[in-house]
């Protein structure tokens, strides 16, 4: 019997608690749970300690994409010996920029981890998977935005079963009537992704997200088609005009993009996200880009952004009693 334990901990575990569970995963055992930002994995059985910490990789890895990030793992125990951790691959430590409550799309319990899930996801393509992973993580950080907007659109079409392209042509044409001539591959790819994880919940909730960044959904697709073969093919400057340009505007459609991919895999795992969620988070976005693009926060949206405003407002209130108090004590002290 060998035995795997390990100890993280992360800020999301706070509001997103992880109430205790047992689970049986290819013969072992999987026990889980979180205290405030503590969280834990441990898994005994009779395999191997190397195909148990292969299978504490891949459950790190569901998580990832359904909380957004990964947990900070601070010990690692094998068969009741401390192990090294300081040189673990660089994807896990995931930039604090996805570090977010809102990122969270479904919970970590006995329903999401699950042997079942873990064998769909095992079947997906990793290289695509593995390569946001580390999109994301600290390591990318410094990395200049138009580069990772690039590699990530690689991803879109790394996840994209193409099987479907027909299909999603005759969508766009039938769709969209600015869609004249010829409808590449790639658009297919993206326009299946912010059609399904984008745009239908960008007009569910009215998130107003497109009229900040001054486009309509075809022209959302064409931006991101025409960067993606820009970069990637070294065209001529006069070529595909549509192209994301602006710093602000790279960074916007990166977050969305990053959601949206991870909507998509959690779909494909067939696991069952709040759309309470879903919709507070364009509506984060809808918040953020007026405050990065139009210096406004007015009117906002999101359920976060509105809290924030509050404390501020808040802090400036209990600031000026406290001034105004110390005002009063002066004056009672001169007199």
């Amino acid at each position: 019997m060998n035995r795997i334990t390990t100890k993280y901990i992360s800020k999301i575990f706070v509001q997103h608690n992880v109430q205790p569970f047992e689970v049986k995963i290819f013969n072992s055992r999987v026990s889980i749970r979180s205290v405030g930002k503590e969280f834990s994995i441990d898994i005994w059985g009779r395999k191997t300690p190397q195909k148990l910490y292969d299978l504490l990789a891949d459950i790190e890895s569901l998580i990832f994409f359904y909380i957004g990030s990964f947990p900070l793992m601070t010990s690692l125990k094998i068969n009741g010996v401390d192990k090294d951790i300081s040189d673990r691959v660089g994807k896990y430590h995931t930039s604090s920029n996805f570090v977010k409550q809102n990122l969270v799309v479904c919970d970590i319990s006995a329903n999401t981890i699950t042997e079942q899930k873990l064998q769909r996801f095992k079947q997906m393509n990793q290289m695509a998977l593995f390569s946001l992973q580390h999109l994301m993580s600290v390591n990318y950080e410094h990395v200049i935005t138009n580069h990772k907007m690039t590699l990530l659109l690689h991803v879109v079409q790394g996840i994209y079963d193409d099987s479907c392209c027909a299909r999603d042509k005759q969508a766009i044409k039938n769709k969209y009537p600015a869609a004249t001539g010829t409808i590449g591959d790639y658009m297919a790819s993206v326009y299946w992704l912010c059609n399904e994880y984008f745009f239908k919940y960008h007009s569910k909730y009215g998130c107003g997200i497109l009229a900040l960044l001054r486009v309509n959904q075809y022209q959302f697709l064409c931006k991101l088609t025409d960067t993606r073969n820009w970069y990637s093919h070294f065209l001529a400057e006069t070529k595909k005009p549509l192209r994301i340009r602006k710093g602000k505007d790279f960074i916007i459609y990166f977050e969305i993009l990053c959601y949206a991919i991870r909507l998509a895999i959690v779909d494909e795992l067939n696991v069952q996200f709040e759309e309470e969620r879903i919709q507070e988070f364009y509506y984060t976005v809808h918040d953020w880009a007026l405050g990065i693009l139009y210096n406004r926060n007015e009117p906002l949206k999101s359920q976060t952004y509105k809290d924030a405003q509050e404390w501020e407002e808040f802090k400036v209130r209990v600031a000026q009693l406290e001034a105004g108090a110390g005002l009063a004590t002066s004056v009672e002290n001169l007199q």
